[in-house]
């Protein structure tokens, strides 16, 4: 009844506030141990630090809380556990700073004098507590606090205009707004003798750097997927930069085999028309994508050299939906030739009897193209038969580097419904009649 009735009585003066503040201080440490053991930022331990620290201290600022914790309120555990948290706090709001800001790297110099800072409050920290322990005079102890707060608000005023000076981005205004409201909250406590300011000082800081830290995890979630995106972009360059000479390495063997059976009309057309097609390679987009309709005349080029290096013993054909806007929607270079090249030389050149024919089609759905390459040839189940009676199996190359790069787009365009999807087809007897290869590709 004692400490209810103490309760009472301090609640319409003073114990609200407090409490109150105490209580946003609890629910803020919580947060901020949740998120550094997600994702294990120094600065959100050094705040949880800081807030342990606060609410230590400002418990000590109630005759309620100080009643249930301590038998003697006036004990030599109670005055060093008070003096040593609020020293605490200036040390860990201090190191949050500095983690916060990442002064490590962003500010080299500033950073050596913080640590120098750091060091003397801890040796600071050390005589105060042999002070209390070794029973010298309190006002020696008195005057050893005060001048620390002089100390430390020179500190705050020449940290606030060279951060204002040579901050380096948006956090260093955080970090100067909380510790004017910090400073501002002791200070006019320290004029007022009222330390409902140093409350209320506290809790704006607390509310300030909620706020700060939320920004500056949403820069760094930021910073992560742009450094993701980069490196996804990279490697799908690389994949591009290995496809061209695989593309290459395939068209000079083509004209080595009319040179080798002396049709030189034909090599030279071969050549001819290569070259065109190599220099549209060359003269699209550096950074990997061109429009659908220039996809579409380089796999047309490519058709009229395969037509050439076979004898025009197929035949071609291209679909395009008109509801496509062609020349706006781009995709990847030469995501498609590698499917194409697959089915000729796969199902169409090996067989023997009827129609060889393709048809190439490119419909719009919605936020995707879907492509499909459709072919009459031998099938997936005889060629891989024959090619195993020939021991030349192997994978095509260039569609093993295109599933690369399709699953790379899918994790860059945060879609993963990007995908190949290959269909045998059949007679209505039940006869092998070619594959359906579907590509869908998210419009770029």
């Amino acid at each position: 009844m004692l400490l209810l009735d103490l309760y009472i009585h301090e609640e319409s003066s003073f114990q609200f506030p407090v409490h109150l503040f105490l209580g946003t201080s609890f629910a803020f440490l919580i947060c901020s141990i949740a998120i550094y053991a997600v994702n294990k930022k120094s600065e959100f331990l050094w705040y949880a630090g800081y807030l342990l620290c606060v609410i230590v201290y400002f418990s000590h600022k109630s005759d309620f809380i100080l009643a249930m914790i301590y038998e003697n309120q006036d004990s030599l555990v109670a005055h060093i556990v008070n003096d040593t948290s609020q020293m605490s706090i200036n040390l860990c709001y201090l190191l949050f700073s500095m983690a916060y800001l990442n002064t490590k790297k962003d500010y080299t110099k500033f950073h050596k004098f913080l640590q120098v800072v750091a060091i003397a409050m801890i040796i600071f920290m050390s005589m105060h507590t042999i002070l209390r322990l070794t029973g010298n005079s309190h006002a020696n102890q008195i005057q050893l606090l005060n001048i620390q707060r002089l100390v430390l608000s020179l500190f705050v005023i020449f940290n606030t205009f060279y951060l204002f000076r040579y901050g380096k981005n948006k956090l260093v205004y955080f970090v100067i707004a909380a510790s004017l409201l910090y400073a501002g909250g002791a200070i006019v406590t320290w004029l007022t003798r009222d330390f409902h300011f140093m409350v209320y000082g506290v809790g704006l800081e607390n509310f300030v750097f909620s706020f700060g830290l939320g920004y500056k995890i949403k820069k760094l979630s930021f910073e992560k997927s742009e450094a993701e995106r980069y490196a996804l972009r990279n490697e799908i360059h690389s994949l591009r930069a290995q496809m061209n000479p695989h593309f290459i390495f395939n068209s000079l063997n083509s004209i080595q085999g009319f040179i080798l059976k002396d049709k030189k009309k034909e090599s030279i057309k071969y050549l001819t028309s290569f070259s065109t097609l190599l220099r549209k390679i060359l003269d699209t987009s550096e950074n990997g994508v061109i429009s659908l309709e220039q996809e579409i005349e380089l796999l047309k080029r490519y058709l009229e050299l395969e037509s050439l290096r076979f004898d025009g013993s197929f035949k071609y054909d291209f679909d395009v939906d008109p509801g496509l806007d062609i020349y706006n929607i781009e995709i990847p270079i030469l995501l498609v030739q590698p499917y194409i090249e697959n089915a000729i030389i796969h199902g169409l050149a090996p067989k023997k009897e009827g129609d060889k024919t393709m048809k190439i089609s490119f419909i719009d759905a919605d936020e995707f193209i879907t492509c499909s390459i459709k072919d009459s040839g031998i099938g997936r189940e005889a060629s891989y038969k024959l090619q195993q009676t020939k021991s030349i199996y192997r994978k095509s190359k260039g569609m093993s580097l295109t599933q690369k790069r399709l699953e790379l787009i899918s994790k860059h365009k945060d879609k993963m419904n990007t995908y190949v999807h290959v269909d045998d087809l059949y007679t209505q007897d039940g006869k092998a009649n070619g594959t359906k290869v579907t590509i869908k590709i998210y419009k770029n």
